[in-house]
């Protein structure tokens, strides 16, 4: 198998999710999308359906360093909203009134907790409904994350963790209780 260029998997496979394994980026230092910096890799799936390269990743990534999702389409930016918040797992919006949640008003909220607390199943509803680059920009933004959350972000969205709020302004009481 030989790294293909960017150029080349988008002619290779028009509007897909590709997995690529040791992507080559230019210009790692600032923020952007990874399609953006992606200079080229070694193409390890191809499907039309985002899910499948997700449930299939852990299988083909083996020997590799690193592996990054792209989708060499348009992605459209009005998506429709979920109408119910049953879409997630029941114990993360246990305590709010759905009726009273908006989407967009309430979506760094929303990705918060889906990070922190969600399980796989609701991070692919979420990415479905905000996309990759929105939930970066508000995962930029969150005032606290985990560590294990924190390290997951950074390496999800190719980001230093100096770049995150949470990492730049941690929380004034550390720790309440000692275990």
């Amino acid at each position: 198998m030989e790294k293909q260029t960017i150029e080349e998997i988008r002619k290779q496979y028009p509007d897909q999710w590709v997995l690529v394994g040791d992507p080559e980026l230019k210009d790692c230092d600032t923020l952007g999308s990874i399609i953006s910096k992606l200079e080229r890799g070694f193409v390890l799936l191809a499907s039309k359906d985002k899910r499948e390269i997700g449930y299939k990743t852990k299988e083909v990534r083996k020997g590799y360093k690193s592996v990054t999702c792209i989708y060499t389409g348009e992605i459209p930016q009005n998506r429709k909203w979920l109408t119910s918040l049953s879409h997630f797992s029941p114990n993360l919006f246990w305590d709010t009134d759905e009726q009273t949640l908006d989407p967009e008003k309430h979506a760094r909220f929303i990705i918060e907790r889906v990070l922190m607390r969600g399980r796989m199943e609701d991070w692919r509803t979420l990415t479905e409904q905000y996309g990759f680059e929105r939930i970066k920009r508000e995962a930029l933004k969150i005032r606290y994350l985990d560590k294990v959350t924190l390290s997951f972000c950074s390496t999800m969205f190719h980001v230093p963790k100096s770049r995150f709020r949470c990492y730049k302004q941690p929380q004034s009481i550390q720790q309440l209780w000692q275990f």
